[in-house]
């Protein structure tokens, strides 16, 4: 029989790795994803202090929940296309919204 196998979408928050740990109860193959859009606090401490100092280490929250768990953890950089869509919205002009 072929092992039942998931992505579970890991912030490295409670609910994300209690979700992946049930799944993992049940005998299912996780793999986790997380998707970096460029807004979190810790990423861009992250990069200001990797800047400021070599020497500092700040965790990230998935990689760790992942380790924690001992599975892999694929992280996807969305932060240009991101980006993109907060910066300029489909169907937006000024303040209100163009409905269909």
């Amino acid at each position: 029989m072929n092992p039942v196998r998931a992505l579970g979408l890991v912030s490295g928050g409670l609910d994300s790795t209690l979700a992946v740990r049930l799944m993992q109860d049940q005998g299912v193959d996780v793999i986790g994803v997380n998707f970096n859009t460029g807004f979190c606090i810790t990423d861009t401490r992250r990069q200001v202090q990797r800047r400021k100092d070599a020497n500092v280490n700040l965790r990230h929250e998935a990689l760790r929940a992942g380790s924690d768990l001992g599975i892999p953890i694929e992280i996807v950089d969305v932060a240009p296309e991101y980006l993109e869509i907060v910066t300029h919205p489909a169907g937006v002009m000024g303040k209100t919204p163009i409905r269909a």
